[in-house]
């Protein structure tokens, strides 16, 4: 058994979603699986698919630590929340802004108007929940209401690490004996 790295430099999408479950339920259901970790870069992307790794990451019967090798932004912080372990490489950041959606249906009614506006609520309210109760332990906690919906706050490793996103901050070595696997947009 042995760890395994996921390379996660992507938009969080539907193709994307699949692509990370898939490959980490290969290596996790292959019994070789001792460990995960993800290594992200992403500029984040559909709440929805977002939230639903996140609750994936959270449910393997294997540690999972997370790693933000360049930059973790938007709704790639929920994604990297998900690891036990959650590391900062040096020179890395991270984004919290506010929430938003992108229509694709041309024109909406009212009735479809209110509901897409319940439901960014709604990711609103889970975005918080998640972000408070994973960085509970936090020397400096950070306003996570008011930066989704009012103020953009860039952080760096040190930040990160004050405000109990991530645990540490270290430059990431890959172990020769570690089996890589890759989720990009290409």
């Amino acid at each position: 058994m042995t760890l395994h790295v996921f390379h996660f430099t992507a938009s969080i999408n539907p193709v994307t979603t699949s692509i990370l479950q898939d490959l980490v339920l290969r290596a996790v259901t292959s019994g070789k699986a001792s460990k995960l970790q993800i290594h992200i870069s992403t500029d984040g992307g559909s709440t929805s698919h977002g939230f639903a790794l996140y609750n994936f990451l959270r449910s393997l019967p294997v540690p999972v630590t997370t790693v933000n090798m360049g930059s973790v932004e938007s709704m790639g912080v929920v994604l990297y929340l998900a690891g036990a372990v959650r590391i900062a490489a040096p020179h890395s950041r991270f984004l919290l802004h506010p929430l938003n959606w992108n229509f694709n249906e041309g024109r909406v009614d009212h009735a479809r108007l209110t509901e897409h506006s319940l439901c960014l609520d709604n990711d609103f309210d889970r975005y918080s929940s998640i972000f408070t109760e994973r960085t509970s332990d936090a020397a400096q906690p950070i306003d996570i209401q008011s930066c989704l919906k009012n103020n953009a706050k860039v952080l760096t490793p040190e930040d990160a690490i004050a405000a109990g996103l991530s645990h540490e901050t270290k430059a990431v070595e890959l172990p020769s004996d570690a089996v890589s696997w890759w989720v990009n947009s290409h």
